[in-house]
């Protein structure tokens, strides 16, 4: 059984040049607790996003990437952006201490065919760059 958690509302910033995704986190990570259940992580373009979708994974610039360093392999299944267009799902198996740990990514999605991606700021900046924490 999965535990799903509510939709991360991801817009778009057109005040930036090219346009960028904002994913609200409000400064900190999204928290997960350990838990013996499957979690659900829900990425939702919403207001004028989701006139967009989100790309696919074998697209040039992936609808989902790790900033390196990205967590072992069975932390989190492979993103999926082909569930619902507006939607991309993660499945996270936090469960305990050797799933716990702090990561960076990057979201990508086409809004009225333009390449909008979530700001990445390298080292100095990374609290800026949305992440994903299991605590």
């Amino acid at each position: 059984m999965a535990n799903r958690h509510p939709p991360i509302p991801v817009s778009l910033d057109t005040s930036t040049h090219p346009w960028s995704l904002s994913v609200h986190q409000q400064g900190n990570p999204h928290h997960f607790d350990p838990d013996p259940n499957v979690q659900t992580i829900t990425w939702q373009l919403t207001g004028e996003a989701a006139t967009g979708s989100f790309n696919a994974q074998d697209d040039a610039k992936p609808g989902f990437a790790w900033i390196p360093p990205a967590p072992h392999p069975g932390i989190f299944d492979a993103p999926d952006p082909k569930t619902h267009k507006h939607q991309m799902t993660m499945r996270n198996h936090h469960h305990g201490a050797s799933s716990a740990g702090e990561w960076f990514y990057q979201l990508s999605a086409t809004i009225h065919g333009k390449l909008c991606q979530t700001p990445y700021t390298p080292t100095a900046g990374r609290i800026s760059n949305p992440s994903i924490k299991n605590t």
